[in-house]
């Protein structure tokens, strides 16, 4: 099996729970632990599954804001379509919470 990186450890100054739950905060959704797991753990598998992901994420541009924007905009998408109610944390995304 291929080493799990955390977001949080390769861009240090990304806080992943926090910017769940600022995310779902926006929206009006109430942050439980369960969502912002959820999340959490589904940034992580992205970063880990998905180069172009992982690129955009690690990107300097925009005085080295773009990545925590560009994560935060898909936050923001996975929010609005509820993808823990359609996708439910699985065994294997456990491995992907922060």
């Amino acid at each position: 099996m291929a080493k799990i990186v955390k977001i949080g450890k390769a861009v240090v100054e990304l806080h992943l729970p926090l910017l769940a739950e600022t995310a779902l905060e926006k929206q009006g959704i109430e942050p439980t632990q369960e969502i912002v797991d959820w999340l959490t753990s589904f940034m992580n598998y992205q970063f880990n599954h998905n180069v172009s992901f992982k690129k955009s994420v690690l990107s300097k541009a925009n005085e080295g804001n773009y990545g925590r924007d560009f994560l935060y905009s898909f936050v923001e998408h996975w929010i609005k379509a509820k993808q823990w109610e359609k996708n439910p944390m699985t065994e294997e995304m456990k491995k992907y919470i922060e």
